[in-house]
């Protein structure tokens, strides 16, 4: 096992943890931000983003049924529903790729891990730990 000291360690990448760790970079610390799966969290990867990318397909979908209440007539309209759902995994990408660009560029060391455990001292005394529920 390595030893590796880091004035922060933020486990979680989603919204809370990748903006502490590029905070507490920006502050001088030492940060180690640690995320199992993708940066962004569940909002920005699976829940939130692409829901809204899928919400808006539907959005067009309406408008383009009603056009003739504008004066236009449309026909032979069809939804793909492979290509919607790959529209919404793409904009769920990119913002997942952008968040991943502006983590690494301001510092934090970025760790792809699970199952994290921790060393900690205690009065001179080291106890590895790999739950914790930290408190004020």
């Amino acid at each position: 096992m390595t030893d590796i000291d880091y004035d922060l360690m933020v486990i979680g990448g989603g919204p809370g943890g990748y903006v502490a760790a590029i905070r507490a970079s920006q502050l001088g610390m030492s940060v180690a931000l640690v995320e199992d799966k993708h940066l962004g969290g569940i909002c920005l990867n699976w829940g939130c983003i692409p829901t809204k990318a899928l919400l808006r397909a539907s959005e067009i979908r309406h408008i383009l049924d009603n056009v003739d209440e504008f004066g236009f007539t449309i026909s032979g309209i069809k939804m793909d529903i492979n290509n919607i759902t790959k529209r919404s995994r793409k904009v769920a990408l990119q913002l997942s790729s952008g968040f991943a660009f502006i983590t690494f560029c301001k510092a934090p060391f970025f760790l792809r891990k699970s199952g994290v455990r921790i060393s900690i001292e205690v009065s001179g005394e080291y106890f590895l730990i790999s739950k914790m529920v930290a408190t004020k």
